[in-house]
This record gives structure tokens, C-alpha cells and sequence, in this order.
């Protein structure tokens, strides 16, 4: 088995994020222990690379008072997480098709 060599952005990543979903932190807190500190957004970037083209397992929660990203750690939490992105999936498109359909000539309200 080869050893992935993985960038230090992604490195720093899988260091400062927790395991398990019920220790998930907010992007914003995870941004502030990189050195030097990195913006929330590009957190979320470096976990879309992370998991796309490196395959860490990354999860995020998205609930009001534990939301935040975590490192999966079982195939419950897993599921945790395809179900809710699969709804926000289900939401999005259903947004996008109602775009697509909107007659913008005449959709003001009068």
C-alpha cells in the first residue's frame, strides 16, 4: 500500500479537526487553529479537496448548537451525513428548476 503525501493545508485540516460527530466544531473555529489563521470559507473549500481528491472522510453537522465538521468515524455517522446533504441536494434542485421556469418579465408583484 502506498502512503498518500498529502499538502500541508490538508494535513493541518485533518489535524484540527475533531473525531466523531458528536464532537463537531464550526468552520470559524477550525479556521482559527491554523497558523496563520485561515478564513472560514477556505475551510470549507480545503474539506471539499480533502474529500474529493484525497478521500478523508469529513463530515459536517448541521444543526444550530453541535453544528461544525468532524472526521467520520463509523457508517452511522456516514449515513448522518448523506442524509442531510442528499435533502440539501433534493432542495437545491428543486430551487434551480423553479428558477429555470420563472418568467422574468412578469413575476413582479403588482
Amino acid at each position: 500500500m502506498t502512503e498518500i503525501k498529502y499538502p500541508d493545508h490538508i494535513k493541518n485540516l485533518i489535524e484540527a479537526l475533531p473525531r466523531g460527530i458528536d464532537n463537531a466544531k464550526p468552520a470559524g473555529y477550525i479556521a482559527k487553529l491554523f497558523q496563520p489563521e485561515i478564513d472560514p470559507r477556505t475551510v470549507l473549500a480545503y474539506k471539499a479537496i480533502a474529500i474529493r481528491d484525497y478521500g478523508i472522510p469529513i463530515g459536517a453537522r448541521r444543526d444550530s448548537q453541535n453544528g461544525g465538521l468532524f472526521i467520520i468515524e463509523n457508517d452511522e455517522e456516514r449515513t448522518s451525513v448523506l442524509k442531510v446533504s442528499s435533502s440539501q441536494i433534493t432542495s437545491e434542485v428543486l430551487i434551480q428548476n423553479a428558477l429555470t421556469q420563472i418568467d422574468l418579465n412578469s413575476w413582479e408583484v403588482k
